[in-house]
């Protein structure tokens, strides 16, 4: 409201204003960008609500969209052992799944895959 009033008193853009109001030091850059990031928001949801549209489309969703091809790549690592089951399980997670549900596309690993260095390196001798 009060950058609308500068604008009206000195009859001035809403950008001008802006610039006038950061190099008299009475804002900085990050309030400069954060009130210009506003007046686009409503901007562009007055546009929306002016030709009857959804001015929600405007707003930022809380929504993530995860390709699905990144469950392919998780499971490929996981089974390359390139993963660990940790990691696994919080990508299947995100899309609302557990390790059940991909089972059959999953490598056993026994639970004692490379503990033992012997084993590892093929019984060496001294």
């Amino acid at each position: 409201m009060d950058i609308a009033r500068i604008m009206s008193a000195f009859n001035v853009s809403f950008d001008m204003v802006l610039n006038r109001l950061e190099s008299l030091n009475v804002i900085d850059a990050n309030q400069k960008l954060r009130l210009d990031n506003e007046r686009m928001k409503k901007r562009v949801g007055n546009l929306l609500r002016s030709v009857g549209g959804n001015a929600r489309l405007n707003s930022p969703s809380n929504e993530i969209d995860i390709p699905y091809e990144y469950i392919d790549y998780v499971i490929y690592n996981y089974n390359h052992n390139a993963v660990p089951k940790e990691t696994l399980e919080k990508v299947l997670a995100c899309y609302h799944l557990g390790v059940e549900d991909v089972r059959d596309k999953l490598v056993e690993h026994s639970d004692n895959d490379g503990d033992d260095l012997d084993d590892l390196i093929g019984g060496l001798d001294d």
